[in-house]
């Protein structure tokens, strides 16, 4: 069996045939090498497809503010935002202080969202297997919604709202009244710290549209302390009890209620004292009231003066000291037991609440006569004797007892002018007894006024347009016309005088005057060192005034002839308020006074007066 199983030798120069088994078998390889990298390249395609494809995408899960836009482009991702968001993003907000809260909208704030940018970079190509696992398997992450700020309008919205949540200190109040002290302590204000604020809207926007505003305490110009200590060592002292103001053993006493209506408490700021509560006296109503409580202690001067006597004849009244009240050594006083540091102003007043008026101007304080006593919270000073501006010495040297100068004049009498010689002796009963003082105006209007029935005036004829009415106070120019005459032979200054516009024969020619309260004045002027008094009377038909005093001058008169005569009309009226009236020719003349002393002219004076023609009227009516 060995011997079969030996091949034979093999023959010489014969070929051996190749080997068939193994050709089939190296093709197969190579079929699988290519199937191998045709399947391979057919993945890596579909990788990178599909790399291509998720690049585009968010990754799924993805989420803004709880909104899904996994699997979104970027596009349509800003507009799913947009749509979820802006409800939120256009809430306003809403800046709080203290339990104070004002709201803005965010456009105003300079807030706005950035969706584009919050999604931005989110997508992308990768050929990470990570990430694209990610993207396929929900892996997505929360992302922050970005925003932008415009810092200029943040900051200037936010000044704004600053302006409505500050609250300004309240400021210690401490008023007075009814004898009790009230006190309002001081609290610190709040003011709004814009930039803090700012960082905190811009960080914490949309999220939380409720914002807390960053705030400072703005202090109080005092503090508790120190109003305590001046209430309890100033105020409460000052009206604890009454205070007695003593002179020349008369007492006035100032109660509490009293005080604390004259007492104001000034506040930091308001005054001249910056540095704390400063206690004011109303000075003026403190020495009304002491005034008042101390009767008949200060008498006023008076004047060295004359007047006419019973015997009709001028008697001088002699001068007398005065007493007054050392006011600034009250007030010296007074301050010193009340701790006051100064006074209101003068223009200030108080409501008795501790408010006060806007000062007008700063009193300028006198000096005492004579330092007051203070004992305990009694204040005694003493009284000032006042001289009089008029003393017994200027008296002496007076000339009144002579007769500078009488006039008379003769009024119509009878029951026909009962009405006008009424008016005249009401008149002459104001004018009677006037004391004109050197350098002083005598005005007959005003002596006379007002022309009414309370006066004691009655309705008579009165001059109206050149014809007769009946008016209140006829009559009143013969006093007038009176009165001329007498200061114009008294040699005194005349200043004003008006003649009747036609004329009336009772009356000098260019010497008369008319009166109108209000339009027509009598008016002259005492120039002489003595005083000048007015005597009248009526003696039968005839008013009698006579000037007391020192005249001076020498009086001569001159009336001129009449010139340029105009003859009057006549008519009849027969309506019911006629009065009768005579016709008088117009005319002009000219009088002239001149004053002579001692023989030489000193001064010469001429009037020229122009009188209108008088229509006679007959009454028919």
């Amino acid at each position: 069996m060995d011997q079969d199983r030996t091949d034979p030798e093999p023959l010489a120069d014969t070929p051996r045939p190749e080997p068939v088994a193994d050709e089939p078998r190296r093709n197969e390889w190579w079929g699988i090498a290519v199937r191998s990298l045709v399947a391979l390249l057919v993945l890596a395609g579909a990788y990178v497809a599909l790399a291509y494809y998720l690049g585009d995408r968010i990754p799924n899960g993805t989420t803004v503010e709880g909104v899904d836009i996994g699997t979104l482009d970027e596009e349509s991702a800003v507009e799913v935002l947009g749509d979820k968001l802006d409800p939120l993003v256009e809430q306003p907000v809403e800046v709080v202080v203290d339990g104070s809260s004002v709201e803005v909208e965010p456009g105003q704030l300079g807030l706005a969202p950035d969706y584009e940018g919050t999604v931005d970079g989110v997508t992308g190509l990768t050929f990470d297997p990570r990430n694209l696992w990610a993207s396929l398997t929900g892996q997505g992450r929360a992302l922050e919604l970005r925003t932008t700020v415009d810092e200029d309008a943040l900051h200037g919205a936010l000044a704004s709202v600053a302006q409505e949540l500050d609250a300004e200190p309240v400021q210690a109040q401490v008023a007075l009244s009814r004898g009790e002290v009230r006190v309002v302590l001081p609290e610190p204000g709040v003011a709004v710290e814009v930039e803090e604020t700012a960082e905190r809207v811009a960080d914490q926007w949309p999220q939380e549209p409720v914002v807390e505003a960053a705030v400072s305490a703005v202090p109080a110009a005092l503090t508790a302390e120190e109003v305590e200590t001046f209430v309890a060592d100033v105020v409460e002292p000052a009206v604890a009890s009454p205070v007695e103001v003593v002179v020349d053993e008369s007492t006035a006493t100032v109660t509490p209620n009293q005080l604390s209506r004259l007492l104001t408490v000034e506040q930091p700021g308001e005054g001249a004292d910056d540095e704390g509560l400063v206690l004011l006296l109303d000075e003026e109503g403190l020495l009304e009231l002491v005034h008042g409580g101390l009767g008949d202690v200060a008498q006023a001067p008076r004047d060295a003066a004359v007047r006419l006597g019973q015997s009709g004849r001028p008697e001088v009244l002699p001068a007398r000291v005065g007493a007054e009240i050392d006011d600034a050594a009250v007030l010296l006083g007074v301050r010193e037991v009340l701790q006051v540091d100064d006074a209101l102003p003068q223009g200030t007043e108080s409501d008795g609440e501790g408010e006060e008026a806007e000062a007008t101007s700063s009193p300028e304080r006198p000096e005492p006569a004579a330092e007051p006593t203070v004992e305990d919270r009694t204040v005694t000073v003493q009284t000032i004797e006042v001289e009089p501006e008029i003393t017994d010495e200027d008296a002496d040297a007076w000339q009144v007892d002579a007769v500078m100068s009488e006039f008379r004049s003769q009024f119509p009498t009878g029951e026909a002018n009962e009405d006008r010689t009424e008016n005249i002796r009401v008149g002459l009963r104001y004018v009677n007894g006037s004391v004109v003082m050197p350098g002083e105006q005598f005005s007959l209007a005003d002596t006379l006024a007002p022309i009414t029935a309370d006066r004691g005036y009655v309705e008579a004829g009165v001059i109206v347009d050149g014809r007769l009415v009946d008016g209140i106070g006829g009559g009143l120019s013969q006093v007038s016309t009176t009165l001329l005459n007498t200061a114009w032979f008294a040699g005194v200054e005349l200043n004003e005088w008006t003649p009747h516009s036609f004329y009336i024969s009772r009356y000098p020619e260019g010497r008369e005057a008319t009166i109108a309260v209000g339009l027509i004045d009598n008016v002259w002027t005492n120039d002489t060192d003595s005083p000048v008094v007015v005597q009248t009377r009526i003696e039968g038909d005839e008013i009698v005034m006579r000037f007391w005093g020192d005249r001076q001058y020498t009086v001569d008169t001159t009336t001129g002839p009449r010139r340029d005569i105009q003859e009057p009309d006549s008519f009849t009226d027969d309506s019911p308020d006629c009065l009768t009236q005579t016709a008088v020719e117009g005319f002009t003349v000219t009088v002239t006074r001149t004053l002579s002393r001692s023989g030489d002219v000193v001064r010469e004076e001429s009037w020229t007066t122009t009188y209108q023609p008088s229509p006679g009227v007959t009454c028919t009516g």
